[in-house]
């Protein structure tokens, strides 16, 4: 497992730059049959250019995981499963990521539809983007892995 955050957060962020640009890629392609019904979406300028943006980063993302055994000795060779889904995977079971205090550096947790850190007590609304403090999932048992 991957300990160094950087690596971790460069593949968070590239798995999330993937999501944007396929979803950015449906609503275009929608929004140009409604348009232009008769057009061919896959030859419009717009489109190619998303392709190849998507195609860009699902080559990052895989050159990320080489950092993973679970990647290189594994899910490599399972058809159906690319770059970005094991992305996904593995940051889904391997890590959490939690929202921290600005101000003191504690965990924020969720209190009356708001964040509140646990030891200044100082709401997170308004501050803007959040840091986030990556622990690691232990799965002590399978019915907590489940």
């Amino acid at each position: 497992m991957v300990t160094d955050e950087r690596v971790i957060n460069h593949l968070r962020y590239l798995c999330k730059t993937y999501n944007t640009i396929v979803k950015s890629m449906a609503v275009t392609s929608q929004r140009l049959q409604s348009i232009m019904p008769d057009a061919e979406i896959t030859l419009m300028p717009e489109y190619k250019n998303f392709k190849t943006a998507k195609d860009n980063i699902s080559r990052r993302i895989e050159k990320e995981l080489t950092f993973w055994p679970i990647w290189t000795e594994w899910a490599e060779k399972v058809p159906g499963i690319g770059p970005y889904i094991a992305g996904n995977i593995i940051l889904l079971y391997y890590y959490r990521f939690d929202p921290i205090c600005e101000k003191c550096g504690d965990l924020l947790i969720k209190k009356e539809k708001a964040l509140v850190c646990q030891g200044c007590g100082k709401k997170a609304s308004g501050d803007g983007l959040l840091k986030h403090k990556i622990n690691y999932k232990d799965f002590s048992n399978i019915s907590k892995w489940w």
